[in-house]
């Protein structure tokens, strides 16, 4: 068994490498970047478990959250130490994504974002040292995994963040956006014969990929606005009902007062239909954005895969050999996963507009659950303020005028947003091009293979 030296050596941020497994974690396919940085020759890879390159320090738990994912059909993200041949390690952010025919895609990369590399190592340790105590203690391997789970869930959480899946949504796109910000470019390739022309193809999906990204880009921008100006409406409301109860109390001990208060009891005792209200607005604007965030992952997890087969056609363009023919096979793999990607992210588009429709028929919901109250009160400014004429009535007076105005304007901000919302129609407007370019390039590819 290899033992770790200490000595790291780095993945350059233009290299991607990929490997393929079958259901059961062995190598088939791979590329020349992926033998160099494991320091494995091809023939010492294939045929080998993956975990041919785990270094010892990795937690048992992140192995175990990540089949899992893998079982349930959903791609899974993580920050990774690997372990060479030689016993040097190196560092990659890896993405595992089952295929068709029951094995997975793995692409790594360099990590680019070390804030976030940083936060998980930590995290690792925190883990690692607890499944060390658990196996002292004769637990098994796989009660150490699941005990371990349990300390990586609570270690997350303590460091404030809400879910692995929600960690690693974020570090996928942070990562494609901060490697495709530093690398030298997509590549390209001068000649007449097909490899040239698929290049071509995958650089145009490429770049279709960044327009899809954009409008996930704005959509989530409003939809955490609207979350913020939904948490404002809600205090607001709040702040206005302590206001009515404030004054309803005060009139109790003004008989005269008792028709003039009327209206702000009457807001008082709608509140909890209001609040209903705004609760379902909330639980659907958290749906959305899950769904956007989802949807984000996947897109960059589409720009990783066809930046890999770009890469990795530059590769065999470039080095001839006698392996050629399992190049191209793994190459046709990498479409199909491509193909896959696509598919996915049409039904996403899908789900996200129904998601997008809810949330605007729910703002419509909780402004017109408003609107009664709202002119029992606009009376009450109009006639009822006229009644009062003391110091401390008139302080209550103010302070629910200005409840009053905070909530008109937090709802119209609401309203606004919800009007941008459903301006952003065709989030899958890109798509027919994007398969029209992924069939052209199947094609090329199948026909060479055939």
């Amino acid at each position: 068994m290899v033992q770790p030296t200490g000595s790291v050596h780095e993945v350059s941020v233009d290299e991607l490498f990929f490997s393929t497994t079958d259901a059961k974690g062995i190598i088939d396919l791979s590329n020349s970047v992926f033998t160099r940085m494991s320091r494995y020759s091809r023939t010492e890879l294939h045929g080998a478990p993956h975990n041919i390159i785990r270094h010892p320090d990795m937690p048992a738990a992140a192995f175990k959250v990540m089949w899992d994912t893998l079982q349930s059909g959903q791609p899974f993200a993580a920050y990774v130490r690997n372990l060479a041949a030689d016993g040097s390690e190196y560092r990659v952010f890896a993405t595992i994504t089952p295929l068709r025919d029951g094995g997975f895609l793995s692409v790594r990369s360099r990590p680019m974002d070390q804030e976030r590399y940083g936060a998980v190592a930590g995290i690792y340790d925190v883990v690692r040292r607890a499944e060390r105590e658990y196996m002292a203690q004769g637990l098994n391997r796989r009660e150490v995994a699941e005990s371990g789970v349990g300390v990586l869930v609570q270690t997350l959480t303590s460091a404030g963040i809400e879910s692995y899946e929600s960690f690693q949504n974020g570090s996928l796109v942070s990562e494609v956006h901060l490697r495709e910000q530093l690398t030298s470019g997509f590549p390209s390739r001068d000649g007449d014969g097909e490899l040239p022309h698929v290049l071509d193809r995958a650089r145009e999906i490429y770049e279709l990929l960044d327009q899809w990204m954009s409008k996930q880009d704005v959509l989530a921008g409003l939809a955490h606005k609207i979350t913020a100006t939904l948490s404002q409406v809600s205090a607001d409301m709040t702040y206005m009902n302590s206001a009515g109860e404030k004054f309803t109390n005060y009139g109790a001990l003004r008989p005269e007062l008792s028709s003039l208060t009327m209206p702000l009891t009457v807001w008082a005792q709608m509140q909890p239909i209001v609040n209903g209200y705004t609760d379902s607005l909330a639980q659907r604007l958290a749906k959305l954005n899950l769904n956007v965030s989802r949807t984000q992952f996947r897109i960059a997890l589409s720009r990783l895969h066809i930046y890999m087969y770009g890469l990795f056609v530059a590769e065999i363009i470039d080095e001839a050999g006698d392996d050629s023919a399992q190049r191209l096979r793994a190459l046709a793999m990498l479409g199909e996963a491509l193909v896959d990607d696509v598919e996915t992210l049409e039904q996403q588009a899908k789900t996200t507009a129904a998601y997008m429709a809810e949330v605007g028929s729910y703002v419509t919901s909780v402004v017109e659950a408003l609107a009664i109250p709202r002119q029992l009160l606009g009376m009450w400014e109009a006639t009822g303020v006229t009644g009062i004429d003391d110091e401390q009535s008139a302080e209550l007076v103010s302070m629910v005028a200005s409840a009053k105005k905070r909530g008109d304007e937090s709802l119209q901000t609401l309203v606004d947003l919800a009007e941008q919302l459903s301006g952003i129609t065709e989030l899958a407007s890109d798509s027919d091009n994007i398969q029209s370019n992924l069939r052209d390039i199947c094609d090329v590819i199948n026909s060479m293979t055939a």
